[in-house]
C-alpha cells in the first residue's frame, strides 16, 4: 500500500497544487477588497509547491537508493538530502541519468529527453492554469514579464551535456540557473518567514540588477513545473527498468 501511495504521489503533476489553489479562490472577491489577500496567497501557493516537490524528490531518492544500498552509503552516507537547493537536485538528476544509461536498453539521454518539449509543455501548462485566474489579475505586470522571459529560455540551458566527453554536466546553466537561484533565495525567505520582520526583501540591489525579472512568482511556478516534468519522466523510466 505504501509503495503504491508513494508512486501515485510522485507521478501526480505538481501543477495540480497550483490548479487546486486557484479553484479554491472562487470565493475571493475579485474587486479591490480581494487585493489585500494577494501578498498572502502567492507565497502560500509557492511554499506548497516547493514543499510538495521536495517531498517528491525525497521519495524518488528512497526508491532509487534501495536499488543499491552499498552505493547509497558511499554516495550519501547517513545524510538524507533535503532536495531543496540546486546542488541536491543536480546530483539526483545526474545519478538517475547514469543509472538509466547502465540499466535501460537503448537509453540515450540526449535523444530520449525531449528538452525542448519539456520546456514548452511547462510554459503552456503554467499559462493555461494562470491566464484566467485572479493571480494574473492581481499581478498582471508580473505575468507580462513572465510571458516575455520564459520563451527566451533555450533547451541548451537545460539538462546540459559536455559534448566532448559525452558526460552529464549540469541541470541548468545560464538564465535558467539564475532564475532557479532567485527561486531558491525566495523559498528560503518564505520558509524562514524573514519577510515578517524584514519587509525590504529582496534588496534594492537585486531589484535594480540584470536578474530582477526573475523575482516573479509566475517564473517560479514555471520552474517548479519544469523540474517536476523532468524528474517524473526520469522516474517513470526508472520504474520500467526496475522491479521494486
Amino acid at each position: 500500500m505504501f509503495r503504491s501511495n508513494t508512486t501515485d504521489f510522485i507521478l501526480a503533476p505538481l501543477s495540480n497544487v497550483l490548479s487546486e489553489a486557484i479553484e479554491a479562490m472562487v470565493v475571493v472577491n475579485d474587486g479591490m477588497y480581494g487585493y489585500q489577500l494577494a501578498d498572502w496567497v502567492m507565497p502560500t501557493v509557492f511554499l506548497r509547491m516547493t514543499g510538495a516537490q521536495e517531498q517528491k524528490f525525497k521519495c524518488i531518492c528512497w526508491d532509487f537508493w534501495t536499488l543499491d544500498l552499498e552505493w547509497r552509503n558511499q554516495r550519501y552516507g547517513k545524510k538524507i538530502a533535503e532536495m531543496s537547493c540546486y546542488d541536491e537536485k543536480n546530483h539526483l538528476c545526474r545519478d538517475l541519468i547514469q543509472y538509466l544509461i547502465r540499466s535501460k536498453r537503448g537509453f540515450d539521454p540526449v535523444a530520449s529527453i525531449d528538452r525542448e518539449g519539456v520546456i514548452q509543455d511547462a510554459y503552456q501548462e503554467t499559462v493555461s492554469i494562470c491566464q484566467d485566474s485572479l493571480l494574473k489579475d492581481w499581478f498582471s505586470d508580473s505575468f507580462a514579464v513572465f510571458e516575455e522571459v520564459v520563451p527566451a529560455f533555450k533547451k541548451d540551458y537545460f539538462v546540459v551535456w559536455n559534448s566532448q566527453k559525452n558526460t552529464y554536466k549540469d541541470l541548468f546553466i545560464e538564465e535558467l540557473y539564475d532564475a532557479y537561484e532567485a527561486l531558491y533565495y525566495h523559498r528560503n525567505r518564505c520558509a524562514h518567514n524573514s519577510t515578517s520582520f524584514q519587509d525590504n526583501l529582496p534588496k534594492f540591489e537585486v531589484l535594480s540588477g540584470s536578474n530582477a525579472m526573475y523575482e516573479n512568482y509566475f517564473v517560479r511556478f514555471y520552474l517548479l513545473i519544469l523540474l517536476d516534468k523532468l524528474f517524473v519522466q526520469l522516474y517513470r523510466w526508472m520504474l520500467e527498468t526496475t522491479d521494486f
